[in-house]
């Protein structure tokens, strides 16, 4: 998804609890399904993010420029047991529909899949009939293709 996510303190328990113990009980694949599908954002978003929630975690080596809400969240949800904040991931998954994010994400990627299927068969067709005109000795761009629309 190609867009600015503005992050929330949900987001935030999330990405807290994937940071800790991966995706362990959220039934997720991957953090693509992760960003894209349960927070709304780029995985390069949550790569960024998680870097900041291990430096208020206390890891060296990360992005230091950790913000108040990741902060607040690090200090308060921190402290909770994994099955606890487990919990609390599902149920703001559950709220969010996840499911169904996770679908509609889905069969977005498929159609932008299919038409770009499509457009390189189009343009492998456009190549081939260039390439026959060449070899008969004549200048493809003298020879306009009727629109099938």
């Amino acid at each position: 998804m190609e867009r600015i996510h503005k992050w929330n303190k949900e987001d935030t328990i999330l990405n807290l609890y994937y940071v800790k113990y991966g995706l362990k009980g959220l039934s997720m694949k991957d953090e693509a399904e992760l960003s894209e599908c349960a927070i709304g954002a780029s995985k390069a978003s949550l790569t960024m993010q998680s870097s900041n929630i291990k430096y208020a975690l206390g890891e060296e080596g990360n992005l230091t420029d950790f913000s108040s809400l990741q902060e607040e969240t690090v200090n308060f949800y921190n402290k909770f047991p994994q099955e606890d904040l487990r919990q609390i991931c599902l149920k703001i998954l559950d709220k969010r529909d996840y499911v169904a994010n996770r679908d509609k994400v889905m069969k977005i990627k498929k159609d932008k899949e299919r038409k770009k299927a499509e457009e390189q068969k189009v343009e492998l067709i456009q190549k081939q009939r260039e390439d026959a005109l060449r070899a008969k000795g004549l200048d493809p761009s003298r020879f306009k293709l009727k629109s099938s629309k």
